[in-house]
């Protein structure tokens, strides 16, 4: 998809997590400069929200600080060597709006941790 139809989807939940409080994990996949982060960046200023904002790398250094009903942004995944780390983050119980960008080259995510999110893959758009 494009990234206006990714932005069309963002939307979407954006209007499910702000009419009814349902909160949405969310990882946006695609080729380097694609533009993920510009999109997890409009998709909270659409919320009117402030994430915490995480680089992979860091996420295993901090992730014991983050607390429920948060809104939660990890940029560039590739950085974090554990992704079991992300399941708490991902279940039901901890009420976090999780938003993940993956570059489309990377390998080894688990299966079942991309079955508990909504996932957007956008290419570059053909000129």
């Amino acid at each position: 998809m494009n990234r206006e139809t990714a932005r069309n989807q963002l939307k979407m939940f954006g209007d499910i997590t702000t009419e009814y409080g349902a909160h949405h994990n969310i990882f946006l996949i695609g080729p380097p400069t694609v533009g993920k982060t510009t999109l997890g960046d409009w998709y909270f200023n659409y919320l009117d929200v402030e994430p915490t904002y995480i680089t992979g790398d860091r996420f295993e250094v901090i992730n014991t600080a983050i607390e429920h009903d948060q809104f939660l942004f990890v940029d560039e995944i590739q950085g974090l060597r554990n992704t079991e780390l992300l399941y708490p983050f991902l279940i039901s119980e901890f009420n976090t709006t999780f938003f993940c960008t993956i570059p489309k080259y990377l390998k080894g995510i688990d299966e079942a941790l991309l079955r508990m999110c909504f996932i957007l893959e956008i290419e570059h758009e053909e000129e």
